[in-house]
């Protein structure tokens, strides 16, 4: 019997809109109430708006018209969350990547239980935290009441069933040998090797160096654990650790895939391990 070939996905791409176009291409030079925002990433060699409600690349100063149209609908949207102490809908507004930022400036202004319940939802919604790397460690380790809020109940639940003392894993990778130690001392860990050696993996570059951290943790000192087996910790709290290279060609050429092949993280499964 002949086997049956695999029809490939069709890609579907949607044209922009006439509107959209135009907007794009309309000569409008960069308000200079504006300007203040703009900065220049030396790495992708770009000049950038740093806007709260507009974080993205400026390929033409004379040519602003989308960014005005995105700025002006999101402002007064945002206003009236503050003014209505909806600081989630406000968050909401703000640009991903400049959310932990915004929240910092504000974070006098909400409630405790709400803090932490934002936090989770900034944090969740970045691929990449680098950049941020400062500022979330000031913001997990804020000395406010409800820490819990992090977590969904079933999440509280998990935790509290795991042992006392966890076995816990930190996969990453790097180019420069000076951020090494910047991106080993993350707050992301994960109780699933598995997960780990995929994370470390995730860049085949050939500068590029794959790296495993194994290590201990007493429970007490985990702030959050989220479905999955992930877990946010203080790194300092991480004991007999030993730091190896991680490379895995088949964790790389099957992306995320290679994790997801791995049986599912569960309690069962730890407690056997333990």
């Amino acid at each position: 019997m002949s086997k049956k070939k695999k029809s490939k996905k069709k890609v579907i791409y949607v044209s922009p809109s006439p509107e959209y176009l135009e907007m794009k291409n309309r000569i409008e030079p960069l308000r200079k109430d504006l300007e203040r925002y703009l900065c220049f990433h030396e790495k992708e060699n770009a000049l950038v708006i740093h806007h709260p409600f507009c974080n993205q690349q400026i390929y033409d100063l004379e040519r602003c018209a989308l960014i005005h149209e995105i700025i002006d609908e999101r402002t007064p949207d945002a206003d009236a969350c503050f003014e209505d102490h909806d600081y989630e809908g406000y968050i909401y507004r703000i640009a991903d990547g400049l959310r932990p930022q915004w929240l910092a400036k504000d974070a006098h202004l909400i409630p405790d239980d709400r803090y932490w319940t934002i936090l989770r939802m900034i944090y969740a919604v970045l691929d990449f935290t680098h950049s941020n790397f400062d500022l979330f460690h000031q913001l997990f380790r804020a000395d406010r009441p409800g820490r819990e809020n992090l977590m969904e109940p079933e999440e509280r639940d998990m935790l509290a069933s795991l042992p006392d003392e966890l076995k816990v894993y930190r996969g990453y990778a790097y180019e420069d040998d000076d951020d090494e130690q910047y991106f080993a001392e993350g707050i992301a860990w994960t109780l699933d090797r598995h997960h780990a050696v995929w994370f470390a993996n995730r860049y085949r570059e050939p500068e590029i160096a794959h790296r495993l951290i194994t290590g201990k943790v007493s429970k007490k000192d985990v702030w959050a654990y989220f479905e999955g087996g992930y877990v946010l910790l203080p790194p300092e709290k991480v004991f007999d650790a030993k730091n190896r290279q991680a490379y895995d060609k088949k964790a790389w050429c099957c992306g995320k895939d290679y994790a997801k092949s791995k049986k599912t993280f569960n309690v069962e499964d730890y407690f056997k391990k333990s």
